[in-house]
C-alpha cells in the first residue's frame, strides 16, 4: 500500500501520518480488524495481505480523533467496511451508493445517513452534493471492473469504467474539496486506487487505465487543495 501525494512544494504525508489523522482509523483499521475479507476479494476489488491490528493505545487515539469527524463513504466493499469502522467511533457518517437495500441495511447497523446515488451520473451527483454539508473526511471507494482482452477492447466498456473509477471520483473530490475550502475545513480526501495503476494485469486495460487516471487526479487535487489545508492522498491496495 502506498500514498500518492508527491507534489513538489507541498507536504508528502506518510502512511504513519495519515494513520494518525484520517486514513488510519478508516482504511488501515478496517484492514487490520479484518473488516474487509474474502467477500471483497471475490468482487475483484482487493486482495488483502496486511493484517496489522492497531494497539489499544492507538485505537484510543483513533476514537478520540474521529468523534469530531463527519465522513462520506460508499455502501459496499472497502467503503462499507470503512463506514462501519468510523461509525463505531461515534462519528456522523453519510454513506453513498446505488443499492438502496444495502444502504438501508448499513443504516440499521450503524445509524449512518444513507444517500442513494449513481455517482456515474454527473447531473445527479452535482445536485446531491450541492445539498450536502462540508465533510471533514471523504473516502472515494466507488469502482467497477469490466474485464476483456486488450485486443477486444470496446469503447462502451472503457467509457463505463472511466466514468465511475476516474470521472466520478474526480467530481466527488472536487465538489467536496470546494465545500471544505469555502467552510474553512482543513479536511482530508482519500481516493482508493489500486496496484493496477502501477502494474499491467491481463484483461484489465480499462481498470488499469482508470486507476492510473485516479492517481493523476489525486496529484492534481493535492496541488490545488493543498493551499487550503486540505490533504488529498490515494492508497493502492493489491
Amino acid at each position: 500500500m502506498q500514498i500518492v501525494a508527491d507534489i513538489t512544494g507541498y507536504p508528502v504525508f506518510t502512511i504513519e501520518e495519515e494513520v494518525e489523522a484520517a486514513l488510519g482509523a478508516a482504511m488501515l483499521a478496517a484492514l487490520g480488524a479484518g473488516l474487509v475479507d474474502a467477500a471483497t476479494a471475490e468482487r475483484g476489488w482487493v486482495t488483502l495481505v496486511e493484517r496489522a491490528r492497531p494497539e489499544p493505545q492507538a485505537q484510543a487515539v483513533y476514537r478520540e480523533r474521529f468523534e469530531i469527524y463527519k465522513s462520506l463513504y460508499p455502501a459496499s466493499g472497502i467503503g462499507r467496511a470503512v463506514a462501519v469502522r468510523i461509525a463505531q467511533t461515534g462519528a456522523q457518517v453519510t454513506a453513498v451508493g446505488r443499492q438502496e437495500a444495502a444502504l438501508q441495511k448499513l443504516q440499521e447497523e450503524t445509524g449512518c445517513n444513507p444517500l442513494v446515488l449513481d455517482v456515474a451520473d454527473p447531473q445527479a451527483l452535482d445536485q446531491a452534493f450541492a445539498e450536502l454539508p462540508a465533510f471533514d473526511l471523504v473516502v472515494n471507494c466507488a469502482g467497477i471492473a469490466l474485464l476483456e482482452p486488450a485486443l477486444e477492447l470496446q469503447a462502451w466498456s472503457f467509457d463505463a469504467v472511466m466514468a465511475v473509477n476516474a470521472r466520478a471520483a474526480a467530481l466527488v473530490a472536487a465538489r467536496c474539496g470546494k465545500a471544505m475550502a469555502a467552510a474553512g475545513v482543513r479536511g482530508s480526501i482519500v481516493n482508493v486506487s489500486s496496484q493496477a495503476a502501477l502494474v499491467a494485469l491481463d484483461a484489465h486495460l480499462c481498470y488499469c487505465a482508470s486507476k492510473a487516471a485516479l492517481d493523476a487526479i489525486t496529484r492534481s487535487l493535492c496541488l490545488e487543495l493543498g493551499p487550503h489545508g486540505i490533504r488529498v492522498n490515494s492508497v493502492n491496495p493489491t
